[in-house]
């Protein structure tokens, strides 16, 4: 019992640090925006980049070097890699991906500038119901 309430503990406060991090990265760029001159959204989308390589960096070797008993995958970076250059489609897949996520963050950036972060997280809220609705719609046509 100990250990499962322990387990709940860290998969919780794990979602409010994450939630906390977000916050405070709309936050510094709606304030960087604003008030150190005008850098343009591409630029802060490339801040981004350049903060999540080394986060998604250490993450992977984590996930790569832990044992198994602890949640970790000796081939989770070598299988996963085998994959996409195995599959086409996973390849587009993959590739899409990137170019969405640059949009959306180009966008979500300059609406932290013209309106506020605020706004940009309540449109982050709706993205799920869209996908919802997009799923819902997909699999009952």
């Amino acid at each position: 019992k100990a250990h499962e309430a322990w387990e709940h503990f860290l998969g919780v406060g794990s979602m409010l640090l994450g939630a906390f991090f977000i916050a405070a990265r709309m936050t510094t760029e709606e304030t960087i925006m604003r008030d150190w001159g005008e850098p343009s959204p591409a630029r802060m989308a490339g801040f981004q980049g350049l903060w999540g390589c080394p986060v998604a960096s250490v993450y992977v070797a984590a996930k790569s070097w832990l044992p198994e008993s602890v949640g970790g995958d000796p081939h989770y970076l070598p299988d996963g890699l085998l994959m996409i250059a195995r599959s086409d489609e996973l390849l587009v897949l993959v590739i899409t991906l990137q170019v969405v996520t640059v949009a959306w963050t180009m966008a979500g950036v300059h609406i932290a500038k013209r309106v506020s972060a605020v706004f940009r997280s309540l449109l982050s809220c709706c993205r799920i119901a869209v996908v919802w609705a997009v799923q819902l719609f997909l699999s009952y046509c």
